[in-house]
């Protein structure tokens, strides 16, 4: 018998296995299931130094005045 470890990348692999478990095809040996908190904005708040912040909200105030431009 052979074990493996594997990602569980969707919801439909993990009901592939449970039903390959169900026909004694494999075994789930751990079934411990966590998922991947998303970051928020806020977890990026401090990132930055307030210097590259300042210089990158001029060029995106420079970038919009740009869009009104008639050509």
């Amino acid at each position: 018998m052979t074990t493996a470890t594997i990602e569980i990348k969707n919801d439909i692999a993990l009901d592939l296995l449970q039903y390959l478990e169900s026909v004694n095809i494999l075994r789930v040996l751990s079934k411990s299931y966590t998922v991947e908190k998303q970051k928020t904005l806020g977890d990026f708040f401090g990132v930055l130094p307030e210097e590259t912040c300042q210089k990158l909200e001029e060029h995106a105030k420079k970038a919009r005045n740009e869009w009104n431009r008639v050509f």
